[in-house]
């Protein structure tokens, strides 16, 4: 009896395994080339993504031997038309803590956001505390009267969380830039080693800087127009001390993403005329001898799928009236694809890509 017990004691247990479908019987053939296609094209979308931002819509929280790049709140909200974007009132609420260095306080943000450009649709969290590096660098920043900070930095976060995860760019590699016409070298960089970074400085400049930009500007044939559009400026006295050196290199390199100087030259005053509007539009790149600008690039691009019926003149008449049009209708843009700015071809471009 000792035996048979021992011996069924030492027998492995019965394993019941369930038969379903092989694996080959799942990935035939044409299911792996729908996979493809559908890679290429996801692929070409998330580089369309990128081509939709600038260099300061991002900023590199990394080393220089491992970067590591992160989209801001303008950049966010430069895509949320292009992909249709909404979303309903975000559930906002405030945390006190304390530990050993003493009280602080946290916002979260939390809620639903949808594309109906992708047919996406998920829920995100947002959130930022009394203690952020960037308040703290800030001359005269008290977080006890801060919170309004605070609660509006943690609903962007919130927005730029949303918005990276819907379009599937977070984390982006400097070649996956560079593909899409951004320059590492103009993103701005974070130290987190306790020291208080050039970039971290987000006091303005003075009154000599800004003329010293001025002068650089003139001297390399940079129209103001093309460094307030190109860094999201509404003056030169709205630099910060940051990025005022990137910015200096950038005009010194002839504003590789700018329009040509104009007749007016860089003075605040100076406003471009329509028609050079709509031959060269703000944001145009510089191209080669014999090369076509972004621009025109992207008007032949439009060009070719009216052409090979991939879509309608209505569909896209209704598609700028819709988007670009003023309401009021003043200055249509819908019976001219010419009268759109880059960034606004871009978004074009990025709704054909889906069609």
């Amino acid at each position: 009896m000792a035996d048979t017990e021992a011996t069924v004691l030492d027998r492995e247990p019965a394993q019941f395994i369930e038969e379903g479908p092989t694996l080959p019987a799942l990935l035939t053939d044409d299911f792996v080339k729908q996979f493809e296609k559908g890679v290429e094209v996801y692929k070409r979308w998330v580089s369309v993504c990128y081509r939709l931002t600038r260099e300061s819509h991002w900023m590199n929280h990394g080393t220089p031997d491992k970067p590591r790049y992160a989209l801001q709140g303008p950049g966010a909200e430069a895509l949320m038309n292009p992909l249709g974007i909404s979303f309903e009132r975000p559930n906002v609420y405030r945390e006190d803590q304390k530990d050993d260095q003493g009280e602080y306080y946290l916002y979260w943000c939390e809620g639903y956001m949808e594309s109906r450009t992708l047919g996406r649709r998920g829920w995100y969290i947002g959130y930022c505390d009394s203690r952020d590096q960037f308040f703290v660098a800030r001359p005269g920043w008290n977080p006890k009267t801060g919170q309004g900070d605070v609660k509006k930095s943690a609903m962007t976060n919130w927005i730029v969380n949303g918005v990276t995860r819907i379009a599937g760019i977070r984390d982006p590699d400097p070649k996956s830039l560079a593909a899409a016409g951004l320059d590492a070298n103009l993103i701005g960089k974070v130290d987190y080693s306790g020291r208080r970074s050039p970039e971290q400085d987000v006091t303005l400049i003075s009154e000599a800087q800004r003329k010293r930009l001025w002068a650089i500007c003139k001297s390399h044939n940079v129209a103001e127009d093309a460094v307030k559009t190109k860094f999201g400026l509404a003056s030169f006295s709205d630099v910060k001390r940051g990025e005022y050196e990137r910015i200096c290199k950038w005009a010194e390199d002839g504003g590789k993403n700018g329009p040509p100087e104009s007749p007016a030259g860089p003075a605040e005053t100076a406003t471009p005329s329509p028609s050079a509007a709509s031959v060269a539009p703000v944001g145009d790149l510089s191209p080669s001898p014999g090369e076509p600008t972004p621009t025109e690039k992207l008007f032949v691009r439009i060009q070719e799928y009216l052409d090979a019926g991939k879509v309608s003149q209505a569909a896209l008449t209704k598609y700028l009236h819709t988007n670009f049009c003023d309401k009021a209708h003043k200055e249509p843009v819908c019976d001219d694809v010419k009268k759109l700015n880059l960034l606004q071809l871009q978004a074009v471009s990025a709704w054909l890509t889906m069609m």
